[in-house]
């Protein structure tokens, strides 16, 4: 169920347990423990998994995860991602290098990776969406579907152990999904903000996962390669560096 969450969350999350085992390391940790869901009408589980599909046949679509995560998607390999500013064409990916106010000026061009595919690319929009699949309890309430599942806690939160119990609203119109909201139970690492500005690791019962919306559906603009002339392709480099990738440094 990862992808439900994404990549940028998951990395937090790591950093949230791995703060929580540090400050916690004396304490008994709390484990969680569910039974799975009682499967839901399979009227409503045809229904969802139709609703699904059909979002993943559209031509292009906005997807919003978050406050800030706005990716741009035209089937079946091209996304622009405003988040990471990085437009992603088949195998090639390009990444803003310079930029005068709002218009890029310059930009780099290396081969498409599985992370940055998984994340800001074609395969981590669709991929999102495909893990809705994995939901097996389903129940329909008016113009959405309560989706549950129970997974190990380590799938969601790194370095952890015991379940989570997710519960998703998804919210569709006109056969569509346009929103997934997702919650989850147990005992989760989490962050805590105290009075002076400080921020205490903590462990809390229950939190809010993930919001991700769909909208503009067939309504994106074509998403084409950067000019050539303000293109160079970049090459790993020890100093200097253009931009730094998954800990890799380009020149």
């Amino acid at each position: 169920m990862r992808r439900l969450i994404p990549t940028t969350l998951v990395s937090m999350l790591a950093i949230i347990a791995l703060l929580t085992a540090l400050i916690s390391a004396h304490e008994s940790p709390k484990l969680a423990y569910f039974s799975q869901p009682k499967a839901g009408s399979l009227s409503a589980l045809r229904d969802f998994r139709g609703d699904i599909t059909s979002t993943l046949r559209e031509s292009s679509f906005l997807e919003q995860f978050g406050e800030y995560g706005e990716i741009d998607y035209q089937a079946p390999n091209r996304t622009k991602s405003m988040f990471e500013d990085v437009t992603i064409i088949g195998r090639r990916a390009f990444f803003t290098l310079n930029a005068s106010g709002d218009e890029v000026t310059r930009w780099g061009e290396l081969a498409l990776t599985r992370s940055v595919d998984d994340v800001s690319g074609p395969e981590g929009v669709r991929g999102r969406l495909r893990e809705l699949f994995d939901f097996k309890s389903i129940t329909k309430k008016g113009a959405a579907f309560i989706a549950k599942e129970v997974v190990d806690a380590g799938s969601i939160f790194p370095g952890t152990a015991g379940q989570v119990l997710l519960i998703a609203t998804i919210r569709v119109r006109g056969g569509l999904i346009v929103g997934v909201r997702v919650f989850g139970y147990g005992y989760l690492p989490w962050f805590k903000n105290e009075s002076g500005g400080t921020v205490k690791a903590v462990t809390v019962r229950a939190a809010l996962l993930s919001t991700t919306r769909y909208s503009k559906f067939g309504r994106i603009k074509p998403i084409v390669a950067p000019p050539k002339r303000e293109t160079v392709k970049l090459v790993p480099c020890t100093t200097g560096s253009e931009i730094t990738i998954a800990s890799t440094r380009y020149c």
